[in-house]
């Protein structure tokens, strides 16, 4: 998964609409990311989660945030857990909660 460029022009104003071209950018990697925080990734499931709910009027500054998310699945390579002294089997079982009551709306 690759960021999505951002013309250093385009950067100045950051709560300028993106264009056409750049919301087909955007939902491409959207989509992309909840792809892997459903399967792989919980550490990122509300960062993605509130991406998604911009609606239509999608900005630079939602674009940045987006390839925020990119640089932290490339920075932080591994979900770590504790070394577990455990002699038998192991069945681990995970939940995630996207944190709905953290959104600003």
């Amino acid at each position: 998964v690759k960021p999505v460029d951002v013309a250093s022009s385009r950067m100045k104003d950051k709560d300028r609409i993106l264009d056409e071209d750049e919301i087909t950018s955007y939902r491409s990697l959207l989509g992309k990311l909840q792809w892997i925080a459903g399967i792989s990734r919980p550490d990122i499931k509300f960062d993605v989660f509130s991406s998604s709910r911009v609606g239509k009027a999608v900005t630079v500054r939602n674009l940045i945030d987006l390839n925020k998310i990119v640089t932290k699945l490339r920075t932080d390579k591994f979900i770590m857990f504790p070394k577990l002294n455990v002699k038998d089997n192991l069945s681990i079982l995970v939940y995630s909660d996207a944190s709905f009551k953290n959104l600003d709306n």
